[in-house]
């Protein structure tokens, strides 16, 4: 971090970016602080623009980033300012792509299925051990017996 606050990202193509240190960055003259964090394209369609938005409405544009920089650039600025990831369609509508609480990407739910599975067969404790198997051709000792027992 550098002594004015303020955390020096390399963009690509040299462009340098800047993040404020704040859990939330105020931005413009009123103060709007920044909601998402928008990929969209470039009307030429040979380049893309990062863009801060404030609900749907657009508070700051970077770029223009090359098609080979452009995700890695949208992913670690938004994960610095812990900003939503979204695309911004031409017609200006907006589509998240994670859900997001906060600065915390929600995943999918996994069932915790397999201590339901292995309850009424297994100890816990050997879960993680295989279980044992029949050879293909088990040994079988046709003797009178298998213990030999010594006269005396």
């Amino acid at each position: 971090m550098h002594r004015s606050g303020l955390n020096p990202l390399t963009g690509g193509a040299g462009h340098a970016v800047q993040v404020h240190a704040y859990p939330e960055a105020i931005i413009g003259r009123f103060g709007t602080s920044a909601t998402a964090l928008a990929l969209q394209a470039d009307p030429n369609g040979r380049d893309f623009r990062l863009v801060l938005l404030a609900g749907t409405r657009p508070l700051m544009t970077l770029g223009p980033y090359a098609e080979e920089d452009v995700v890695a650039e949208w992913r670690a600025l938004g994960a610095a300012a812990g900003l939503p990831l979204t695309v911004r369609f031409s017609n200006g509508s907006v589509m998240a792509l994670y859900r997001q609480v906060g600065r915390l990407q929600v995943g999918p739910l996994w069932p915790r299925s397999r201590h339901k599975l292995l309850t009424s067969r297994r100890p816990r404790f050997l879960t993680r051990r295989k279980t044992g198997c029949m050879p293909a051709r088990p040994h079988v000792f046709r003797e009178q017996e298998i213990i030999a027992r010594l006269d005396v």
